[in-house]
């Protein structure tokens, strides 16, 4: 059972980082449209449309920069407390600062389990959703490859499988910090799996082995 001044610095430190959050969240929206706007500009659709487009794509942007979210939420929080005096009431009742820490600590775990399992789910559906949507719109029909903010993304089907691969970092002829989710056809994620892979300059063909199985995927159109 959390205690007084517990349930204050959580309503307060979850305050601050849903506001941080809406603040980059619609920052992200703001240039993800630019983008998507330019994107669509010799295009016949809807005014909206390129507006959709961005929301489904900005909570992957999102989830990429929630450590920084964390860390300001934490300085925030300790400079209203300071502010307010509220730090040194704390420090009067017996509170330590390592007991605070630990509890802000805590509450950022737990927030943090929570977008591991939950939102980056959630946002990989709609990152599918959103490349089988633009992939339509390609002249050549083959939107497999992009970079973003977030790194490299790539769409790709084998059988019945559907699969969004990201990574991080391209360094050398090395794709470093790789995520692989695989969903099925009903677009339900099967699994994720995390590998460094090696890609070819000549042939462009990325092998990524991973635990029971090897994917190999020839990225066409794309230069390291």
């Amino acid at each position: 059972m959390l205690k007084t001044y517990q349930k204050y610095i959580l309503k307060n430190f979850l305050l601050k980082f849903f506001l941080i959050t809406l603040i980059f969240f619609l920052l992200i929206f703001i240039l993800g449209s630019l983008e998507e706007i330019s994107f669509f500009k010799d295009l016949d659709v809807n005014f909206f449309y390129p507006y959709f487009l961005t929301f489904l794509n900005s909570p992957v942007t999102l989830f990429e920069i929630f450590p920084f979210i964390f860390f300001l939420s934490s300085q925030f929080l300790f400079f209203d407390l300071i502010k307010k005096n509220e730090l040194n009431l704390l420090k009067t009742n017996g509170l330590k600062n390592t007991s605070l820490l630990k509890d802000i600590f805590l509450f950022s775990l737990l927030i943090g389990i929570f977008n591991i399992i939950v939102f980056y789910n959630f946002a990989s559906n709609l990152k599918f959703y959103y490349s089988d949507i633009k992939n339509s719109y390609s002249n050549d029909n083959k939107y497999l490859a992009m970079i973003t903010q977030s790194g490299l993304w790539i769409k790709d089907e084998n059988n019945d499988q559907k699969m969004i691969i990201n990574s991080e970092l391209i360094k050398d002829n090395h794709i470093y910090n790789v995520i692989i989710n695989i969903f099925n056809n009903d677009f339900e994620l099967v699994k994720a799996l995390i590998e460094k892979v090696e890609i070819d300059h000549d042939t462009h063909i990325a092998i990524m082995k991973c635990q029971d199985f090897d994917i190999i995927d020839l990225v066409e159109d794309f230069n390291i």
